[in-house]
């Protein structure tokens, strides 16, 4: 008996001795869990790049759970999704999202996610990003001097991509003034070509070539007060661009049935010969192969005579960000799996990856990979004379889904552009109320 005691006090002995042994090692070391929500999955062109670099960051990093939360569906749904979560008090620790117009203040208001400023200005990395006006886009996300709601995920610049050979084939040089753009219409469409690539079905799209030719016309300040308490009819600009679109929709610059064209399909027709032009953001661009990028320039918008804007002057913005749940900021040990996470989404090496399909956060040098309608964009973003936020940032969300409807109104010549800009006013003015 005395034997069988002691062999069970030496044997727990032991147990206690390889608990503690392992208690020092880590075996027993409870993981942190992340949770990401994201936007790049499903048919998104930079999903096939993204996805994999997340598991990339599981493997690397075994004392840290990260639960992917892929997000297929439209933006509306998902930023319904985002609310419904910050109103449960259940944020994704990280998530992806773009707030628009108005729409990031909500989640500000309710202190649901965390100021970064201090620790962006503490991070070798991420404070150089903030060093450029271009990440200050006036809004509530990036306001200079301001808190810092989030990390760029995602920048655009809007730009007028050109076929060289389908230019040369008309005939014609690039137009540099409405005028001349005017001029050329007929030379195109006599050989067969459409001159400007457009689909109207996309708000992306035709909302933006609406804020090209407002920036076009108009001085930031007010093109800004117009869309911020709907005084538009106060402001030339704003009838004028519209009377802009609703003529070149008349004068055949866009494709036959534009309205109902989605991105992609107005892209291919730039990608396959049939259109001379594109007007898009950045994003775009790494849809279009190699053989057409080659033949193709990248050149500003053209000019009004008699317009305010800058015409050495080119819309851009933050397209995407990173945010972080409030609630997981404050855990220390949240934040620091968080930091880690942030440090691998956002660096250089992604960078690169990505880049034919966003605007880079860093510079674009030339490379065999990378399209050459990027490396031409970046150049011309270099020479612009500033970077001047795109208008969807500020505003009312209803006012710019008004924009969006308006303008496809405005290319199927169904309103009159003073019927338009009055509808316009009023609906901005309902959106701030609501």
């Amino acid at each position: 008996m005395k034997r069988c005691k002691i062999r069970r006090s030496v044997l727990g002995l032991l147990i206690l001795s390889i608990f503690a042994l392992g208690l020092s090692t880590g075996w027993c070391r409870s993981k942190t869990t992340i949770r990401f929500a994201y936007n790049f999955t499903g048919n998104d062109p930079k999903a096939p790049i993204f996805e994999p670099y997340l598991k990339q960051f599981q493997k690397q990093n075994p004392d840290i759970h990260l639960v992917l939360e892929p997000n297929t569906a439209a933006m509306p749904d998902i930023q319904a999704k985002i609310y419904t979560a910050a109103a449960a008090d259940n944020l994704p620790d990280v998530f992806q999202f773009w707030p628009g117009p108005g729409i990031l203040k909500n989640l500000v208001d309710g202190k649901k996610i965390a100021n970064l400023k201090d620790y962006v200005t503490r991070d070798q990395r991420f404070k150089e990003y903030f060093k450029q006006d271009f990440y200050y886009d006036g809004s509530v996300r990036f306001r200079k001097n301001g808190p810092i709601w989030g990390l760029p995920c995602e920048l655009y610049y809007m730009y007028l991509a050109v076929n060289k050979k389908l230019f040369a084939k008309a005939g014609v040089a690039y137009p540099k003034t409405y005028e001349e753009l005017k001029a050329i219409l007929p030379k195109f469409r006599a050989k067969g070509i459409v001159p400007i690539a457009m689909a109207g079905k996309d708000q992306d799209l035709n909302v933006c070539f609406w804020f090209g030719m407002l920036n076009r016309f108009g001085t930031n300040a007010e093109i800004t007060k117009g869309i911020t308490t709907g005084a538009v009819e106060k402001y030339p600009a704003f009838l004028k661009s519209a009377q802009v679109i609703y003529d070149l929709a008349g004068a055949g610059a866009f494709p036959d049935g534009c309205v109902s064209l989605q991105a992609s399909e107005a892209l291919s027709l730039f990608d396959q010969g049939k259109a001379a032009m594109f007007y898009g953001g950045t994003w775009y661009f790494g849809n279009v192969s190699a053989k057409t990028a080659a033949d193709c320039d990248v050149i500003p918008l053209w000019t009004f005579a008699g317009g305010k804007g800058d015409p050495q002057e080119l819309l851009g913005g933050v397209s995407q960000t990173y945010l972080v749940s409030s609630k997981s900021w404050q855990d220390r040990n949240k934040r620091a799996a968080i930091d880690k996470f942030l440090h691998h989404v956002i660096n250089p090496v992604l960078e690169e990856k990505l880049v034919n399909y966003a605007a880079p956060m860093l510079p674009v040098k030339g490379g065999p990979d990378i399209s050459p309608l990027v490396v031409k964009a970046t150049q011309l973003q270099k020479t612009a004379s500033r970077m001047t936020p795109n208008y969807d940032s500020i505003g009312s969300q209803q006012g710019n889904d008004a924009l969006n409807s308006l303008s496809q109104a405005l290319l199927n010549r169904s309103i009159t552009p003073q019927e338009a800009v009055k509808k316009l006013g009023a609906e901005i003015k309902a959106g701030l109320q609501n």
